[in-house]
């Protein structure tokens, strides 16, 4: 394990800087504001180590300091006294240049990725468990950077920009499709899929993004303290293999680390967004070429026999200095219009999909009215059959009802939250019938189901009343249209849908 992850974290992009300046030279990046470097850039508080400190979930597995956040968040009156102390060590440290050896150390925690085999070092996931004193330097940092970061990102990459949504990407999917279909009109829908994303992003390329965008030399310099030195070991079983060092990569588990790479990808996205041979799909006057949430990037490409070629080429030069790389036999192409029937284009590198692919969690096909099909009827079989397996758990009727809460309820929420599903009444009242039989263990109701629904003030137990979480996703849709029309002085994303109506005509 440990031979393969320092091979991992081990610079490849060697001699770029050329070609780095070249792909950069002709992206056009927005730069920061004067004012936003200025509060960026600003000399650490102590009351935003507190904050930080507040902010840290808790019941995190420990870094290699033995110490999860609860060591301060538990003993306030300690955590004050700390703080002094802490901010003269991250200052004295940016002074020098380096962090002290125990906060540039992490342990690599391993997970088993769903359905893979497990004696592959490729079927896991490493997870970076940080000191905690490093992770408070790193939740500063980016709770600074997240409050400028929708300025430097367009509104199609969502992944971790404050007020962006993973819905909005699916959403905008759905409406490429359902256009498509109303219109005969032919285009694809290309999910990439990028090999170890987050573990292979070159340090050179990354800070030199960061002054591109401008956040200022000070930050620059807070960013390049987490990075200068960082060393890991992997844990595998409780036991630690020997300490090496890391050469690249954001690692998953710092709470900076994902801004940082939304940041890393941006160029990329741009260059698709503005090269003239790549052709998207155009929506009233709007195109849309590439949708972004962290390493799910998805594309919708018209004219293929020009904007394959010109995609492949930008992904290409982009690789050679960023350590970003595509599985093309797992990238998937989805044929979109004239009823899915394309002849697969001659040479074509990316798997050629009919029937459809999953985008972040969600099924999708060349059809929208098989969206309830693809999506929601199969998680309500899955809880239908769970819910016999466990039916025999020697679990009371509240222990029963604290189990629906914390699985079924998640699994029945995300496609209603991601998904324009219209469900009737009859289906949520044949569910709480499946949910009542397992509370009473198939017996008679003692209570019924409505009193169970009440807040637990009330008498009741807080069972979750599926039909009104229904109504609340499609609220929170319409509640985003007015935040994009009103605040951000753009259209909503399903605009197009209701031309030549407005999509608030539907709230009359």
């Amino acid at each position: 394990m440990k031979e393969f992850y320092q091979d991992l974290y081990s610079p490849e992009c060697q001699n770029t800087v050329d070609a780095r300046k070249l792909f950069l030279d002709n992206v056009n990046l927005p730069i920061l504001s004067e004012e936003s470097r200025l509060d960026l850039c600003s000399p650490i508080r102590a009351q935003e180590i507190l904050d930080a400190i507040k902010s840290l979930q808790s019941g995190k597995a420990p870094g290699p300091d033995g110490f999860g956040p609860e060591f301060y968040k538990k003993k306030k009156k300690m955590a004050k006294h700390m703080v002094g102390p802490l901010l003269k060590m991250y200052i004295e440290s940016l002074e020098r240049g380096t962090l002290p050896p125990t906060l540039n150390l992490a342990h690599i925690s391993l997970i088993l990725k769903k359905d893979k085999p497990a004696d592959l070092c490729t079927s896991y996931r490493p997870i970076c468990l940080l000191g905690v004193d490093c992770k408070i330097l790193s939740k500063i940092l980016s709770r600074r950077l997240e409050e400028v970061l929708p300025v430097l990102i367009k509104p199609d990459q969502t992944g971790f920009v404050k007020n962006r949504y993973s819905r909005s990407n699916v959403r905008r999917l759905i409406n490429v499709v359902q256009f498509s279909q109303n219109t005969n009109y032919r285009a694809l829908a290309i999910s990439l899929d990028a090999e170890k994303a987050f573990d292979q992003v070159e340090w050179e390329y990354l800070f030199d993004v960061l002054e591109r965008f401008g956040l200022g030399s000070e930050f620059v310099k807070w960013v390049k303290l987490l990075y200068g030195a960082p060393a890991a070991r992997v844990l595998v079983n409780g036991s630690v293999s020997d300490v090496f060092p890391l050469g690249r990569g954001t690692r998953q588990g710092c709470p900076l680390s994902p801004l940082l790479f939304a940041l890393a990808l941006e160029p990329l996205a741009e260059a698709v967004r503005t090269d003239p041979e790549i052709c998207g799909v155009t929506l009233l006057n709007t195109e849309y070429s590439i949708s972004l949430y962290a390493d799910d990037v998805l594309l919708f490409l018209t004219k293929p026999e020009t904007s394959i070629p010109a995609l492949i080429h930008i992904i290409n030069q982009f690789g050679l200095f960023s350590g970003y790389k595509i599985n093309y036999d797992k990238s998937e192409a989805l044929p979109l219009g004239d009823g899915g029937r394309w002849d697969t284009p001659p040479n074509f590198p990316f798997r050629w999909s009919t029937t459809g692919f999953t985008y972040l969690g969600i099924r999708v096909s060349a059809d929208t009215t098989e969206l309830y099909k693809l999506n929601f009827k199969p998680i309500v079989a899955s809880i239908k059959n769970d819910l016999n397996r466990w039916f025999d758990l020697p679990l009371s009727w509240m222990g029963r009802i604290s189990l629906i809460k914390m699985n079924v309820l998640p699994r029945i929420l995300y496609p209603i939250q991601m998904l324009p599903l219209r469900i009737n009444r009859k289906t949520f009242s044949e569910i709480e019938g499946y949910l009542s039989k397992f509370i009473w263990h198939g017996k008679k109701s003692r209570l019924k189901i409505q009193i169970l629904q009440l807040p637990s003030d009330e008498g009741g137990q807080a069972l979750p009343n599926l039909l009104y979480y229904y109504w609340v996703c499609h609220a929170q849709i319409i509640s985003g249209w007015l935040h994009s029309f009103l605040y951000q002085g753009e259209p909503p994303v399903d605009t197009w849908c209701c031309d030549p109506l407005s999509p608030f005509s539907l709230i009359y």
